[in-house]
């Protein structure tokens, strides 16, 4: 019982550091007061009204949309929550509205891209559909059509095949792929001594 008192006293608190938070324009912090609340007593009006102003303020609109409605369920006719998700509404419209604006020029200035509505262009003609394009000649054949079955693969058709390597260095030679230690070291060695 007295843990019950313990828990309304800490969510009234919440609910009002929510409140001033909204007031101050300190949407974030409402938000982290409100779900504090919420975890206290999950469903609680107020949290999800003032959640859902938060997160208008922060333009996150479903999320918003869920709380107020949310609200709105329990309360058709809390006014305050019609209100924000008129708000909310209005709002996002606009945002739609000017987004509109802002790139719907560009998408008709490049021929409607991404526009379901669209004519292809003349300039690019429709292939037929699969089914009414004829089948290949019996005597075509692709070059990959006999790699499987090993015909039609000679020696001349791999290039790499007729490559012979180098025949090794013989005694006293130098092998023309690997370093050369002892020219690097007579280098060094005659700087060393031409410093002395």
């Amino acid at each position: 019982r007295e843990e019950e008192g313990q828990d309304r006293g800490r969510l009234a608190v919440q609910l009002n550091l929510a409140a001033c938070a909204l007031k101050l324009a300190d949407a974030n912090g409402a938000l982290e007061h409100c779900n504090t609340a919420l975890r206290i007593d999950p469903g609680n009006a107020k949290a999800l009204f003032r959640r859902g102003c938060a997160e208008n303020a922060l333009d996150r609109w479903d999320e918003a949309k869920l709380d107020l409605r949310a609200v709105l369920a329990g309360d058709p006719k809390n006014l305050p929550a019609r209100k924000e998700l008129q708000s909310l509404l209005n709002k996002e419209k606009a945002h739609k509205q000017k987004l509109k604006g802002t790139y719907g020029g560009f998408f008709q200035k490049i021929g409607g891209f991404a526009s379901s509505n669209r004519d292809t262009p003349s300039s690019f003609p429709k292939s037929p559909p699969l089914e009414d394009m004829p089948p290949p000649p019996e005597d075509f054949s692709s070059p990959d059509a006999n790699a499987t079955s090993g015909e039609g693969i000679t020696d001349s058709s791999n290039p790499v095949q007729d490559v012979q390597p180098p025949p090794p260095p013989g005694p006293g030679e130098v092998d023309p792929s690997k370093p050369n230690i002892a020219n690097d070291s007579e280098e060094v060695l005659t700087e060393a001594e031409t410093r002395g």
